[in-house]
């Protein structure tokens, strides 16, 4: 038995050493057709290098099933890198169709499975993505030794998938695991230890335990950029998920830091249309929409969208998440109408990929429409969007997720604007209990919600006490001046104009007319609420003319809104000085 093992492992090492042989070969061949004279003195693209590749590759028919297989998933995997997706596919599926051969190693068929289980995934199909890879990783551990790297790939291709399709709460125990299981076998310092804790960061981001997140991806960062120097996709990979930790925490100039210089980094590595460059650039547009920066943000998306359109032939996904981020730069701008027809034009999108717009992927879109519709005075059709947003997220995110609870206050907001004040307060109160406990610009924005539900309720110390912890909050973890600022600022003001303190009222509302107003425009309801509140302690402190003064425009603003918000502004604006 050990004499026909050896003589097992003494074949398998001389199939290796013909591939690698091979490989070589075509990889000379690559280059020396890359002269002057055949490109007529212009340098060869990466394309060109793989179609030059895949043409010796094809001309290799005397070359075993095992190295044609591997060849063909390498040439075919270098073809997804650079963007080619199409191209990609065609050569995986064939290496995959030669892997068939009882002639090609376990450890060839799984490199190729792990392949097809990538661009699976890459392209939201993330059940395949998990067959795929759990297929490799069987046929991994039929290759004993020579499998353990691809063993370790397929594990960590299992829990990204799971992230992707939101089931993370069951992909970080399998990345923990990955990490101590890659330690011991690899090496501190090894690149699969490494992308662990890449991925690791990436899923303690999903469950919202975004202090961890950062200190984990900067970990790697740092584990990376040891390994494969700063101009790497996977440092920029990292850069991408602390930059989404940070501005989730508020840090939007940290982010914004973080992105510019890994979008310096991918402008080296990518063409100018790649995927990757165009989501660096857009999760940049995010961090400058968080700052209230939406002409900007909205122009920046504008420029990207006709290369997003070219890419959605085979990366539909890509338009999908494109709609979504322009209708969230319209909300800002005040454009409900704008917002609600391209928030809808995302949910297009994802219903054909998907099957139906209601899948979790959807959400962000959905957020969208509810916003647009609620901002039109739509409460009805806002409302059901809510709720089934909520049901979704519900099926996929912990209790504690800050994007669930981002949803809960929504809707506990619109219901206190349907003045079902019971039960704003109650999915309000909910929603804060549940919510993960750091502080972050999403903790504040649910207390001022709570607090202005509270008020409307009657009750006023439990008011205060929300207003007052928001404010707090909001000045600790936003920039100062930020125009997020503007929810808690508002919400203590009518709290102390409710209590007769029309002097801090008044302070606090000037200060939340400086941070919304801009961004947001004279006649949006963000900047007519606070206005009518400032009108109201103008009156309290006998400034008469002032109020006047302020009044007048908003009274036509209102006329002209005509939206059940607006008409509630007009009555609070005209209820009589007590």
């Amino acid at each position: 038995l050990q004499w026909r093992r050896a003589e097992s492992n003494a074949a398998e090492a001389r199939s290796s050493a013909a591939r690698a042989d091979t490989a070589r070969q075509l990889l000379a061949g690559v280059f020396e057709q890359a002269d002057a004279d055949q490109n007529k003195g212009r340098p060869l693209t990466p394309h060109q290098l793989l179609e030059n590749g895949e043409k010796l590759l094809a001309g290799e028919s005397s070359a075993d099933a095992a190295t044609r297989a591997d060849l063909t998933g390498m040439v075919g995997t270098l073809y997804w890198n650079i963007g080619d997706y199409a191209r990609a596919e065609t050569l995986l599926k064939e290496a995959d169709r030669i892997s068939a051969s009882d002639d090609v190693p376990p450890v060839v068929k799984a490199r190729n499975q792990l392949a097809l289980a990538k661009a699976a995934q890459e392209k939201n199909q993330y059940d395949i993505a998990i067959a795929t890879a759990t297929r490799a990783r069987e046929l991994a551990a039929a290759a004993g030794d020579d499998g353990h790297r691809e063993a370790s790939d397929a594990v960590r291709f299992i829990a990204d998938a799971k992230i992707g399709n939101g089931d993370t709460k069951e992909a970080e125990p399998m990345l923990r695991k990955a990490l101590a299981d890659d330690r011991a076998r690899f090496g501190a310092d090894s690149a699969a230890v490494a992308t662990d804790m890449a991925l690791l960061a990436t899923a303690l981001l999903e469950l919202s335990r975004m202090d961890e997140a950062i200190a984990m991806s900067t970990a790697a960062i740092e584990a990376q950029t040891k390994i494969h120097g700063r101009n790497n996709s996977e440092v920029t990979y990292s850069m991408g998920t602390l930059a989404v930790a940070l501005r989730n925490t508020g840090r939007y100039a940290d982010a914004e830091r973080v992105l510019r210089e890994a979008i310096a980094i991918e402008e080296t590595m990518y063409a100018p249309d790649h995927r990757e460059l165009l989501t660096a650039r857009s999760n940049l547009l995010i961090v400058v929409e968080a700052q209230g920066r939406f002409e900007e943000a909205l122009q920046g998306r504008e420029a990207l969208l006709d290369a997003q359109k070219k890419l959605a032939a085979n990366r539909p996904d890509v338009l999908a998440y494109a709609y979504k981020n322009i209708a969230a730069d319209l909300l800002g701008l005040g454009r409900f109408a704008d917002a609600e027809k391209t928030a809808r034009q995302a949910l297009d999108q994802w219903k054909a990929i998907q099957g139906a717009d209601n899948e979790w992927h959807s959400v962000a879109a959905r957020d969208m429409l509810a916003t647009a519709l609620q901002y039109q005075g739509r409460y009805d059709e806002a409302e059901a969007v809510w709720r089934e947003t909520l049901a979704i997220q519900r099926r996929r995110e912990p209790a504690t997720s800050i994007w669930l609870n981002a949803t809960r206050g929504n809707l506990g907001g619109l219901l206190r604007l349907r003045h079902a004040n019971a039960d704003a307060v109650d999915e309000l109160r909910a929603a804060l209990a549940d919510l993960a406990t750091s502080a972050t610009p999403v903790r504040a924005n649910l207390l001022a919600q709570l607090a202005e539900a509270e008020l409307d309720a009657g009750h006023a110390t439990e008011a205060r006490e929300a207003a007052t912890k928001a404010v707090a909050i909001a000045r600790d973890v936003l920039p100062a001046k930020n125009f997020k600022l503007g929810a808690p600022l508002f919400a203590l003001a009518r709290v102390e104009l409710a209590d007769g303190r029309a002097d801090r009222a008044e302070a606090l509302l000037r200060e939340a007319l400086a941070v919304r107003s801009p961004p947001y425009g004279a006649e949006d309801p963000r900047v007519l609420e606070v206005k009518v509140s400032l009108v109201l302690a103008l009156r309290a402190l006998h400034h008469d003319d002032e109020a006047r003064a302020i009044q007048a425009p908003v009274d036509a603003a209102l006329a002209v809104q005509k939206t059940a918000y607006a008409i509630d502004l007009g009555k609070r604006l005209h209820q009589p000085a007590t």
